[in-house]
């Protein structure tokens, strides 16, 4: 009897083995297609032959054009039968649009189980929208280059020929005779360990050097001027985080812009502000008596008008001051007005350095993500440009920005770089997969 019984048991898992379920998908989850396509045919297959029904329908799209043509179907695999095409119509026009998708499912199963790919999204790139392929190359080549450790930012003085280029993992300033734009060669270090720990920024005007250094624990930095050939001429103290210098085009003053960013464990947070240092008087013999450091402390009492018209003020606790964060600087013509972005908090402003003083901040605003002129391609795991509209809005954000002037009227261009605060203390990046979106909207 006990032979017999798992012998029973034995035949009984076996026979298990042979009532595999049938499984029903799409080949992958995802493909590429041109507007110029025309039909193409998405296959549907079963695991092994069997009676299966399925629905194929279209679950989701962002096109509101009614660029395809695709109708909600029954398919009916019989005996012999494992693969069917499903027909999708792409329809071409000539006008430049947009990038597209078209998800389609597999539902109402009788018969089998989902498979691998239930769900498949076809991405349609418009080809009119897209940059045509070269058919000549820029007439540009690569000479020669040099190395220089955390370089960001380059100055050239016109009167040496030499350029000043900022080495942020050296505290220094590399200087290099240019006078061979063909043959650059390297000059001479200067070291800026003694008044920081890190070189920012450096600009160049006339036969004199303007460098900002970083302080250690957010304190405030400092500029130091230089002649062409490295000699430290003075030093003068500014805000915290002096992330940006420059002269102004008479060459009269230098601004810093002063970011002041928290500290990583965000428990510090200095306020931003922008330091003025009047030059005119000579480079050679500058105090901390020639420094005007504008601060934000007057807008403190305005943070929500300023938050309803668009400026971002966030960071944990953080009051106006501390929370704007000077970036870059760029100066009218005439020396009069300066541009500041805030690029943490979408925004700039603006001063009269006739006064000198602040006297106004401007948001950047948002660009609207659903309009044709500005598709952009968000996603992370494609491996092609998939350039489209979503209901979304963006923010600019522009590290660098600079001003020119037509017919007298004062423009501003910007690079936009955005960019979110990622701190140990404070992060404000989150995956969409991570949120807790309404269902419904």
């Amino acid at each position: 009897m006990r032979t017999f019984y798992f012998l029973s048991l034995f035949l009984l898992i076996t026979g298990l083995s042979y009532c595999q379920e049938i499984s029903i998908s799409f080949p992958s989850e995802l493909s590429q297609a041109n507007e110029n396509d025309g039909t193409i045919n998405l296959p549907v297959s079963i695991s092994q032959v069997g009676e299966v029904t399925v629905t194929v329908q279209l679950s989701l799209t962002n096109d509101l054009d009614d660029s395809f043509e695709f109708m909600t179907q029954t398919l009916e695999f019989t005996a012999g039968t494992t693969e069917i095409d499903v027909p999708l119509t792409l329809l071409d026009n000539d006008t430049t649009n947009k990038d597209y998708f078209v998800a389609i499912s597999l539902t109402e199963l009788i018969g089998a189980i989902d498979g691998d790919f239930t769900d498949h999204t076809v991405y349609v790139l418009d080809d009119e929208a897209h940059a045509p392929e070269a058919t000549d190359v820029l007439g540009m080549t690569l000479n020669n280059s040099l190395e220089v450790a955390g370089a960001e930012i380059v100055a050239y003085d016109a009167g040496s020929q030499k350029l000043f280029v900022s080495n942020a993992g050296d505290a220094a300033v590399e200087i290099i005779d240019y006078s061979d734009p063909t043959a650059p060669v390297e000059d001479s270090s200067i070291v800026f360990s003694n008044f920081g720990e890190e070189v920012t920024s450096v600009s160049a005007y006339n036969g004199f050097v303007a460098v900002a250094v970083k302080a250690a624990n957010q304190g405030n930095g400092k500029v130091v001027f230089m002649d062409t050939n490295g000699t430290i001429l003075s030093d003068v103290t500014a805000g915290s985080l002096p992330d940006m210098v420059t002269f102004t085009p008479g060459g009269t003053k230098v601004l810093v812009a002063n970011e002041g960013e928290p500290n990583d464990d965000y428990t510090v947070d200095p306020e931003g502000t922008i330091s003025i240092i009047d030059v005119s008087g000579g480079i050679d013999t500058l105090t901390d008596a020639n420094v005007t450091t504008l601060t934000f402390n007057a807008f403190d009492a305005d943070q929500a008008a300023l938050e309803t018209a668009g400026v971002r003020i966030f960071g944990p606790g953080a009051s106006v001051s501390q929370d704007l964060e000077p970036e870059f600087v760029t100066i009218s013509d005439d020396s009069e007005i300066a541009y500041v972005s805030l690029q943490e908090n979408n925004g700039y402003f603006t001063v009269d350095l006739t006064v000198p003083e602040i006297i106004a901040i401007t948001p950047y605003g948002l660009k609207d993500h659903s309009q044709e002129e500005n598709a952009l391609d968000a996603s992370n795991r494609l491996d092609f440009v998939f350039m489209s509209t979503w209901n979304v809005a963006g923010m600019y954000q522009p590290d660098a920005i600079a001003t020119y002037n037509v017919n007298g009227v004062d423009y501003i261009i910007t690079a936009n770089e955005g960019d979110a605060r990622d701190y140990d203390g404070f992060s404000e990046e989150v995956r969409i997969d991570d949120l807790n979106l309404d269902p419904d909207a």
